[in-house]
């Protein structure tokens, strides 16, 4: 019940914050545009870099390899996730900000709907945390140093659920720290025609729900989980 609740509340959420006055908006994300902070060229290859969204995409991938280390790690990422979204939010506000009113609403639900689903599915809330076990199971093994063995990892999920996890974790923050760093450097949403930019988005909406549930279920049924409780 806990879990449908939560994403009721991110859905309401994601309404409310796709029809906030641009007056709202811009109060909310002025703190998280970064002005022209970070922003290089680089005289060698005659073009412009963003170090800020370069370095907290490499944070974001050590993150997601080493999480299941990290204390507390759920709460770490969903903080860090949340800037992420505020971040690129005050980037979709700023290039828009000379749009008809219909595409900027678009982009902006487009973009509350994308950092909505991927907050639901990277902290399991759509799978009903089917990860969060077996990580834990994950990490008691590796302590005990039976991930090092080759056996190990032909006859236990536990690591390939660490490793989708980490897939889940990752994929909506690279996806977010890029859009980032190209609406900052090209002044655009990253598309080269609007309806492409719709298209992509709800690719990515889908794929995200794909990996938080499906990805799961292929693992359970590829290690035969259900047989084996069959058979205990």
């Amino acid at each position: 019940m806990g879990d449908y609740v939560v994403i009721g509340l991110v859905g309401i959420l994601v309404i409310l914050m796709s029809i906030l006055p641009k007056s709202v908006y811009n109060a909310i994300t002025h703190i998280f545009s970064m002005h022209k902070n970070g922003i290089r060229k680089i005289r060698k290859y005659n073009s412009t870099t963003d170090s800020i969204a370069n370095l907290l995409i490499g944070v974001s991938i050590v993150f997601c390899i080493f999480y299941c280390f990290i204390p507390f790690y759920s709460i770490l990422y969903a903080i860090f996730f949340m800037v992420s979204y505020l971040c690129m939010l005050a980037q979709a506000n700023r290039v828009t900000s000379r749009k008809t009113q219909s595409v900027a609403r678009t982009v902006l639900f487009l973009t509350n709907l994308f950092a909505g689903v991927s907050f639901l599915g990277a902290l399991g809330f759509l799978n009903h945390h089917m990860s969060d076990a077996v990580i834990a199971q994950f990490m008691i093994d590796f302590q005990a140093h039976k991930v090092f063995d080759i056996l190990y990892l032909l006859q236990n999920r536990t690591w390939m659920y660490w490793l989708f996890q980490g897939v889940l974790f990752l994929f909506p923050l690279f996806i977010m720290w890029s859009h980032f760093k190209y609406m900052r450097l090209e002044n655009s949403v990253k598309a080269v025609y609007f309806v492409t930019y719709i298209m992509k988005m709800i690719f990515l909406i889908v794929v995200v729900m794909f990996i938080s549930y499906g990805a799961f279920e292929f693992l359970d049924k590829v290690y035969q989980v259900n047989a084996l409780k069959n058979l205990a």
